[in-house]
């Protein structure tokens, strides 16, 4: 399989197996767990928004990821945009709290079924050049 072509002229990595997401689908698994995660909006001062491109489906994204027992969610924040981007930024408000019961995320190599429960906040870049993870 090689990379999918998209409008834009970027080529989009082949989606690897893994995490499947499921949307109002009454063929998703029941959910299993609750995952506590931080999300980030980084505006530059042109306006521009830092997004992520994830390493197993390709897809585009807001920084960001799981909470670690005894962090806060604006440490996760910032910490996840730093390992993701090579962006340090400083968080200024919260932008909200997001979850769905009809949001699933499966893992089938361990069976979880995930509701994720975030928290996104708004901030803005303080040091760094964005480069991609991994």
């Amino acid at each position: 399989m090689g990379k999918r072509a998209t409008s834009s002229g970027v080529s989009d990595p082949p989606a690897r197996p893994g995490r499947r997401e499921y949307y109002h689908d009454p063929e998703s698994p029941p959910v299993n767990s609750m995952s506590p995660t931080a999300f980030v909006v980084a505006r530059n001062r042109s306006g521009h928004v830092l997004l992520v491109r994830r390493v197993d489906s390709g897809n585009w994204e807001l920084p960001g990821g799981r909470v670690e027992c005894g962090e806060s969610a604006q440490i996760a924040a910032v910490r996840e945009v730093a390992e993701e981007s090579g962006v340090t930024v400083e968080v200024r408000r919260l932008a909200g709290v997001y979850t769905h019961a009809g949001h699933v995320m499966f893992y089938p190599d361990t069976g979880e079924a995930r509701q994720q429960f975030a928290v996104c906040f708004l901030a803005s870049p303080v040091a760094g050049t964005p480069r991609p993870d991994g």
